[in-house]
C-alpha cells in the first residue's frame, strides 16, 4: 500500500513518537513496533515495523487487510432470504421471527 521510502518516514515518525512518551515500560533505544494499516478496500494493507525488525516476516494473521475479517456477515432468513434480519436469541437460528411465526 505504501512505498518502501514512505513506510520508512512513517516508521521514523511512530519511533520518535514512542521515545518520546518517555514511558518507563518501553526499552532504551529503539523500540520494537508493528503497525498494520487497513486500506479503503479488503486487498489494501500495509505492515510498517521499525527499522531493526523491517526484514523481519511479519506474523501470518496480519499479512491481510484485518477489517475485512472483521466486517459483521449479516444474518438471512433460510426460510424467505430476507437479508440483515434480526434474530432472537441466537443469529444461527434458521428463521426470521416473521417466518418462525408463520411456521408455527
Amino acid at each position: 500500500m505504501f512505498s518502501p521510502k514512505l513506510k520508512a518516514e512513517i516508521a521514523a515518525k511512530v519511533q520518535a513518537i514512542l521515545q518520546e512518551t518517555g514511558h518507563d515500560e518501553l526499552p532504551e533505544g529503539e523500540v520494537e513496533f508493528l503497525l498494520h494499516v487497513d486500506g479503503a478496500e479488503d486487498w489494501s494493507w500495509a505492515n510498517i515495523r521499525n527499522s531493526a525488525l523491517r526484514d523481519v516476516p511479519a506474523p501470518s494473521n496480519l499479512v491481510r487487510n484485518m477489517s475485512a475479517s472483521n466486517k459483521r456477515v449479516q444474518p438471512t432468513c433460510a426460510t424467505c432470504g430476507d437479508e440483515g434480519v434480526l434474530f432472537e436469541g441466537s443469529e444461527r437460528q434458521q428463521a426470521c421471527p416473521d417466518c418462525k411465526g408463520a411456521s408455527g
